[in-house]
């Protein structure tokens, strides 16, 4: 095996999405055997109808997390995004409800900034004081599971648009938001993730960029409940609370560091298709549906742990010097 095809090999396996991928390919083709015509357009289509809640709520944990943080409030975001467009819809429409609730989970995703950054709160204890907040505020507004949306909203979601899945066509754009907002505070949300300490001394704006990550997690977070409150085309307050550990993890699978400053977006998406294709595969297997959460949970921390072991073997290796270095 030649140096250069060596160099490659690293140079892959060093990739943070690569983990998440490989998941993704194994998954896919476990489920493949499992339901034939998994790969026709109608099955990728009803995949991705299902996944893009946690895809997005994936991305806006996997901003935070880069930066060193994490958000515990997604899962009321959802909820309360959830339940506002069904109650404002009547009276705003749909549109209109929709970008007033992404609005709110940027507000919510602020006060988590400023309550990390500036007020020195704890991550977990702050965005999980929020999380109560919000879902506090979908009961108020929704004590019981009801209403519903315009079935047209409904149809536009599962229809297919120059030959994709809607919510295909969504993710693309939502990436290319993410590039754009991202391209310039690239390297000072992976060295405030890598140290503070040593992005202090670097000169990134260290508070502001805690903020700005917080926010944009809520804005994912709110655009992710407007998706969820598609699909499930109904109010329910606690509708968000099942995606809050499931975010977490597509992170962990896709390659991302907990610790922050490794990781990025492909290899949460592809950690997110991991977790609903798991639940497929659990599913089809014929599995009862008393035992399918506790194989699912298995499967995932038997893919979290994977996952984890890979990138401590990758740290470790580069901790060894090369032979002829000192």
């Amino acid at each position: 095996m030649s140096t250069a095809y060596r160099a490659e090999v690293r140079r892959v396996m060093r990739y943070p999405g690569t983990i998440g991928i490989v998941l993704l390919i194994i998954v896919a083709a476990v489920n493949a055997v499992l339901q034939p015509g998994f790969f026709a357009m109608s099955s990728v289509s009803s995949l991705f109808d299902v996944a893009l809640p946690l895809i997005l709520v994936a991305l806006a944990q996997t901003l935070v997390i880069l930066t060193g943080g994490i958000d515990l409030s997604v899962g009321g975001v959802l909820s309360l995004v959830d339940v506002f467009i069904v109650i404002a819809q009547g009276h705003l429409g749909f549109l209109a409800a929709a970008v007033i609730a992404v609005a709110l989970g940027g507000l919510i995703g602020l006060m988590n900034g400023l309550t990390v950054a500036y007020l020195r709160v704890q991550p977990l204890v702050a965005t999980l004081a929020m999380s109560f907040v919000a879902t506090g505020v979908a009961l108020l507004l929704l004590p019981e599971p009801g209403g519903s949306i315009a079935g047209s909203i409904a149809s536009m979601y599962s229809t297919n648009y120059l030959g994709l899945p809607f919510p295909v066509l969504a993710l693309v754009g939502v990436i290319v938001l993410w590039w754009a907002a991202t391209v310039r505070y690239r390297r000072w949300i992976y060295a405030l993730g890598g140290s503070e300490t040593n992005a202090l001394r670097n000169g990134v704006p260290v508070q502001r960029m805690r903020v700005w990550a917080y926010v944009g997690a809520g804005v994912l977070s709110g655009l992710a409940g407007v998706a969820l409150t598609i699909e499930v085309a109904s109010g329910d307050a606690s509708v968000g609370a099942s995606y809050l550990l499931p975010s977490i993890a597509a992170v962990v699978l896709g390659g991302t560091r907990l610790t922050g400053g490794h990781g990025g977006i492909v290899g949460s998406i592809a950690g997110a298709l991991v977790l609903t294709i798991i639940s497929n595969i659990v599913f089809f297997a014929g599995i009862p549906s008393y035992f399918q959460t506790i194989v699912s949970s298995v499967i995932v921390l038997a893919g979290i742990a994977s996952a984890s072991a890979l990138i401590g073997f990758d740290r470790e290796r580069a901790r060894v010097p090369r032979r002829g270095t000192s």
